[in-house]
């Protein structure tokens, strides 16, 4: 006798990831591109001094080490922005859910502040540099986005793109650190309603921090059904990577 076996649809095949564990990859990847600058690239390479660029030349010509940590330092920097649509994806769905949104913003403003000063330090050598702002105030930028989105659902969509426009623009005139893909990217996942086009849009917005495009291929990928992440743990552990990686930059500079 013929045994049935049992079908399964293709999209209960697919690797899913739950929302905790993107946050985890996604920490993990900009962790990468913090070492990257405050170890690599401002600890053993010294690019923070004056003559450290024309030296830096002349060792790669040379080839050797240099050549080899100045290779993993690029491809750290390439991995942390694999990062950039993910988070996009994460905040769009976290702001979502009525129950989140205010929680949401609110560590996200705790989460900004916490990590200006560590960020600037670990970056850039310095405790306070107005010449760029962390990124987690474009998230913060985009949060507030989308909850005029969420109060504004009778409105067209006219009034919703102008105000991803003035969010965008603030993240450009605040020189947030991607704060305007960042901005642009969740517009784009809240607003459209056909998967390809948050693809391709997304791919597009994203070319500028290339291969952040290639992080698209994860937006699919995320659980809808997945319990929420404990956003307090992530809003410390990214102001908390940041002081770890300069003090780690700093004991290899000597």
């Amino acid at each position: 006798m013929a045994i049935r076996l049992k079908s399964t649809r293709p999209e209960d095949r697919r690797i899913r990831f739950s929302e905790t564990a993107l946050h985890w990859l996604c920490l993990c990847v900009v962790c990468l591109g913090t070492l990257s600058v405050a170890v690599i690239q401002r600890g053993q390479l010294h690019l923070d001094d004056g003559e450290a660029l024309a030296a830096l030349n002349q060792a790669v010509m040379e080839g050797g080490a240099v050549m080899s940590r100045v290779s993993m330092s690029v491809l750290y920097a390439a991995l942390a922005m694999l990062a950039l649509p993910v988070y996009a994806k994460l905040l769009t769905a976290a702001m979502a859910r009525t129950e989140n949104r205010k929680a949401v913003l609110l560590y996200l403003t705790g989460c900004a502040l916490l990590s200006e000063a560590p960020y600037d330090w670990a970056m850039h050598g310095q405790w306070f540099d107005l010449n760029v702002q962390n990124p987690v105030w474009g998230l913060l930028l985009a949060g507030l986005m989308l909850a005029f989105f969420q109060e504004k659902q009778s409105a067209g969509l006219g009034p919703k793109i102008l105000m991803a426009c003035g969010a965008a623009a603030w993240a450009l005139l605040l020189r947030v650190y991607t704060g305007p893909d960042l901005v642009l990217l969740c517009a784009l996942m809240a607003l459209a309603e056909k998967k390809w086009v948050v693809l391709a849009g997304g791919a597009a917005v994203s070319l500028l921090h290339f291969p952040a495009p290639l992080g698209m291929f994860l937006v699919p990928l995320y659980d809808e059904q997945s319990q929420p992440a404990k956003y307090w743990l992530f809003a410390l552990l990214y102001p908390a990577h940041l002081l770890l990686c300069g003090v780690l930059g700093l004991l290899v500079g000597g």
